[in-house]
């Protein structure tokens, strides 16, 4: 959307811009959260450290 033709003053528009504003930010955050682990939610720098062989 535009910032000069204040269509952001019309509520309808006002409201749908400020939630697609919040679930942009969260999808940044989950994307970022998502990229600092695996699947079983341990931190990757843990589960990409070198391992131990068994005995």
């Amino acid at each position: 959307m535009c910032h000069y033709c204040g269509c952001r003053e019309i509520p309808l528009i006002k409201e749908f811009i400020a939630e697609h504003e919040s679930v942009t930010a969260l999808a940044g955050c989950v994307y970022a959260y998502g990229r600092m682990r695996d699947v079983s939610g341990a931190p990757k720098a843990a589960t990409t450290a070198p391992r131990t062989p068994r005995a």
